[in-house]
């Protein structure tokens, strides 16, 4: 038996005071007068007798019911000897820096000399975590399992998280035990894993590290990966970290893709069905770690940096025109172009070269061009939307009620006029305002516009820029793999001097290039949270490099994404309508860090987590095993009941000693 409250069993002394207090308590006697006595001088006297104890049936009532109250409080907890078993939990590292050299083999042997070492009294149960944590072996005393389990351990390509793998280890211990159990944390421990790692989850039980595994001396790795559009295809750019003893560096390479399919020093790639190119690139420093030398990409090719203008306003054409030009010239884009139309052409396909329009709607909305705007933004286009002074507001709001008109971020346009307002705040981690200075951004709040629109966006659309009143001047809007932006003005003279600023120029410099940069990361890390842009239920089947196929909902995929895209590589989803995406998945940068942390940093890092032990935490664990066990409730009820035959039987010897007064009374009465 164990109590949950073992300091409360101190009062126990206090079953001494019922004792003191019979021992003390004077006997009420009768005086009597004795007629030759009554001359004599009265003496105290101070011969001092052992007193006896009366009434011992009530004393012990007595002690046993305050023993019994004393007990219940320190809450009781009866277990029987299965429950009693010790447990612990082995935690082996699987990630990614476990595949050095030595490590993997080092790390069965500490777990191999755990489970020699479990009692006949004790359990275990193996665990490998990465990002994600699995089950070698359920906690059992069966060491031929345990064994087992430990030689299935292969470590994995994902980082180590500690904190999801003590987590769970708290899990299996807290249903399968009483008192606090053991987990056995063994790892290389990096020291980016470990040094300002936050997060540590509360344990009641004892964590005990054991770092294995030799530090590596030199080590090459990729990361950083990005693509540029170039005349001839495109142009993949990663960063090479070379760490050893003497520090790090780094270098930036480039690889030119100039063709469907090729390979050359460093690099390996091909085109898919779909159009996307994919392929490999390599480490070319020599270094002692081999299993990170590789990085994946995945990519869509960027439109060339193509803009075709939309000349419906003459003044406003003017300024854009300049600007436009002014974009196209700058930057390092081998192939740059700029076009111009009176109107939109009705064949999508003619837009698909342009990687971005820019159009100022004025008058009546026409359904047609929308429609045009709308196909081209979802192939992955960008639209820049101006709004004309002329635009006939009542007529826009209507549009943008329609199905038609859904592709709008906005649901409402508020026109002001003859007032100056100026442009304020702007969003500018946004891509589309990402290249803008902050002189840029000084000039376009320098900016006064008489006539304009705020825009009330519709759900889902951001905000760019807000007007010097806080409404929203520009916004943008995701349609399918492209966006569509709208400009609450535009540069023509009698709306305000845009025109004529330096910020019109940069704006279009920023939009231009954001709209011919890729959609989507090169490659995405292991583990991280993965976003698709498709419908959560739609039924997704995933096949990675071998040919293995396993079918899922895009929920599961976004969710726990780690299950399924555990290794680095090239993995291919095809939707239900048959749409064919592929994304490349690496093996975090963390894990390729040679650094590992000292017994100093290991120590700090595991206190953290007794440090992290609440009351709170320690006051649920205990209700929990007081729920196990109603023992303390029967100590109560027990207490409870000897204080009601005490009392009854104090009444009873109350009135018994009342009758036989009463008795005495009479008989002296009679004399």
């Amino acid at each position: 038996m164990s109590f949950l409250s073992p300091i409360t069993l101190a009062a126990l002394s206090l079953v001494a005071l019922p004792v003191l207090i019979h021992l003390l308590a004077r006997r009420n006697a009768r005086r009597l007068d004795f007629p030759s006595l009554k001359f004599l001088r009265e003496t105290p006297s101070f011969r001092l007798r052992p007193r006896r104890v009366r009434e011992p049936l009530l004393l012990a009532l007595r002690v046993l019911a305050l023993a019994l109250l004393i007990i219940g409080f320190a809450r009781p907890l009866i277990t029987s000897r299965a429950s009693a078993k010790h447990s612990r939990v082995i935690l082996i590292d699987a990630s990614l820096s476990m595949q050095a050299r030595g490590r993997a083999e080092a790390a069965r042997e500490q777990a191999r000399k755990l489970i020699n070492k479990l009692g006949a009294n004790e359990q275990a149960a193996v665990l490998a975590f990465t990002n994600n944590v699995s089950t070698l072996a359920p906690l059992t005393g069966d060491r031929n399992l345990l064994a087992k389990a430990v030689e299935g351990y292969q470590p994995q390509s994902g980082s180590a998280d500690y904190a999801a793998a003590i987590r769970t280890a708290n899990e299996i211990l807290e249903p399968a035990q009483q008192v606090s159990g053991e987990i056995d944390l063994i790892s290389d421990f990096q020291q980016a894993g470990i040094v300002g790692a936050t997060g540590f989850p509360r344990t009641g039980a004892t964590v005990i590290a054991y770092p294995t595994g030799a530090q590596i001396t030199r080590n090459a790795f990729l990361t950083d990966e990005e693509v540029a559009r170039t005349a001839l295809g495109a142009e993949v750019y990663a960063t090479e970290i070379v760490a050893g003893e003497d520090g790090r560096s780094g270098a930036r390479n480039h690889w030119a893709i100039e063709q469907a399919a090729g390979a050359r020093s460093g690099i390996e790639w091909k085109t898919e069905e779909n159009g996307q190119v994919t392929g490999r690139l390599g480490a070319t420093e020599p270094d002692d770690f081999d299993a990170d030398d590789e990085r994946y990409f995945a990519f869509t090719l960027p439109r060339e940096r193509r803009a075709l203008l939309i000349e419906t306003d003459a003044d406003a054409s003017v300024f854009l025109r300049a600007a436009l030009e002014s974009a196209l010239s700058s930057g390092s884009a081998t192939r740059t172009e700029l076009s111009s139309q009176r109107e939109l052409p009705r064949d999508t396909e003619e837009l698909k070269k342009f990687s971005l329009i820019v159009v100022t709607l004025s008058g009546e909305p026409r359904a047609g061009d929308i429609k045009i705007l709308g196909d081209y933004a979802r192939a992955g286009g960008t639209v820049l939307v101006l709004l004309a002074r002329e635009l006939d507001t009542d007529a826009w709001n209507a549009f943008a009620s329609t199905e038609q008109g859904a592709a709008l971020p906005f649901t409402s346009l508020t026109r002001f006029a003859n007032q100056l307002r100026g442009f304020g705040t702007a969003d500018e981690g946004a891509p589309q305002l990402s290249l803008m200075d902050e002189n840029s951004l000084a000039a376009l709040r320098a900016v006064q516009i008489h006539v304009g629109f705020s825009l009330s966006l519709r759900e889902g659309a951001a905000t760019l820029i807000r007007w010097s009143d806080n409404s929203v001047a520009c916004a943008s809007s995701q349609t399918g793999e492209g966006t569509i932006l709208v400009m609450g003005t535009s540069p023509e003279r009698a709306s305000g001097n845009l025109g004529l600023s330096p910020a019109l120029p940069a704006l279009a410099s920023s939009i231009l290039r954001s709209s011919s940069s890729t959609r989507e990361p090169v490659a995405r890390t292991i583990g991280e949270p993965l976003v698709l842009n498709i419908a959560p239920e739609d039924d997704v089947t995933v096949t990675d490099a071998r040919g293995n196929k396993i079918s899922a909902r895009a929920r599961q995929l976004m969710i726990v994404g780690g299950k399924y895209f555990a290794e680095p590589g090239i993995f291919r989803l095809e939707t239900r309508d048959g749409a064919v995406r592929f994304l490349a998945f690496n093996s975090p940068a963390s894990e390729s860090e040679r650094e590992l942390a000292s017994a100093e940093q290991i120590k700090n890092y595991l206190e953290s987590a007794q440090n992290n032990l609440s009351q709170v935490n320690r006051d649920a664990r205990g209700e929990s095993l007081e729920r196990q066990s109603s023992a303390w409730r029967y100590f109560m009820g027990a207490a409870f009941l000897l204080l009601v035959v005490e009392l009854l039987y104090a009444l009873k010897r109350q009135r018994t000693r009342n009758i036989l007064n009463e008795i005495s009374g009479e008989a002296d009465l009679i004399e």
